[in-house]
């Protein structure tokens, strides 16, 4: 009768444990199609339910499909499968979320110490000049990238071809070695990476976001650095977890990798900054 108290609480399971036990009884020879009757009136608020699909449908379209999967494994198969179905489905949203996850760039906001995304700034600056929302004295020799999502094995490869595909330039190492083997190429393979030097800028990664890293993400991240530096450009990584630094050192990689580390992406520019002076390939 509306009490929330443990008392009310008592007196309810009583009641329904006299329905189940001397009460029942008595609805045995009640027509199927009224017996559905009433289990349709004592759910119908969960049926009503149905509206939050179109709902989520505009907000979230992962959470939608999560919704659907789980009712409709529920109402055809049985409660407890359409549990399985709901978590089975959950996990593989979560997955595929990581896998195509955009990898987006950050600019300086204007007279802040702050780093937010390009796509924010555009959509702020709305009518208004977007070089007012720059800062106009940020580093154009750097590509900085937020990462907001975690890397592991189901989604490491495809973060390491969506950072490819972001920053415009695939490292071919393989092609590299093959061409430098080649005395008769050594020139022009020179022209090359001098060329591509050029063109592209030190990479800035910032893992503020990324909350787990396990052991084949951190290997692939050790290939993107290393077939980066190859053509002589720095991939950094800024505010990672704490996880993170003990992964590296559990790896025995700590030493290797230290220089690539900076708590701030401020420090990444400066240190990024000293070293891009004139350089010789050979």
């Amino acid at each position: 009768m509306g009490g929330h108290s443990q008392l009310a609480s008592v007196c309810s399971s009583l009641i329904i444990l006299v329905v189940i036990i001397w009460l029942a009884p008595l609805f045995k020879t009640l027509p199927t199609l009224c017996l559905a009757s009433i289990i349709i009136v004592a759910l119908k608020n969960m049926i009503f339910q149905v509206k939050d699909f179109f709902k989520l449908m505009k907000i979230n379209r992962y959470e939608a499909i999560t919704w659907l999967m789980t009712f409709f494994g529920t109402v055809v198969l049985d409660v407890d499968v359409g549990l399985f179905v709901g978590v089975g489905t959950s996990i593989l949203v979560v997955v595929i979320r990581d896998m195509f996850s955009p990898i987006r760039p950050m600019v300086k906001y204007k007279n802040t110490s702050s780093y937010v995304e390009d796509e924010l700034v555009y959509s702020e600056a709305n009518d208004q000049e977007e070089t007012s929302f720059k800062n106009p004295n940020f580093q154009s020799n750097i590509c900085i990238y937020k990462i907001k999502h975690s890397i592991y094995f189901a989604n490491c490869h495809a973060f390491q071809d969506h950072l490819y595909n972001t920053y415009g330039f695939r490292p071919e190492k393989k092609s590299l070695i093959d061409k430098k083997n080649s005395i008769n190429n050594i020139t022009s393979l020179a022209n090359d990476m001098d060329q591509k030097r050029c063109c592209y800028q030190d990479i800035i990664l910032d893992f503020s976001s990324v909350n787990y890293v396990d052991t084949n993400g951190m290997q692939v991240l050790r290939q993107i650095i290393d077939d980066y530096k190859s053509f002589d450009i720095h991939v950094f990584i800024c505010a990672a977890q704490d996880s993170f630094i003990k992964l590296l050192v559990k790896m025995n990689i700590w030493h290797k990798y230290e220089s690539h580390l900076f708590v701030t992406i401020e420090e990444a520019i400066c240190f990024s900054n000293q070293k891009n002076s004139p350089k010789k390939f050979f």
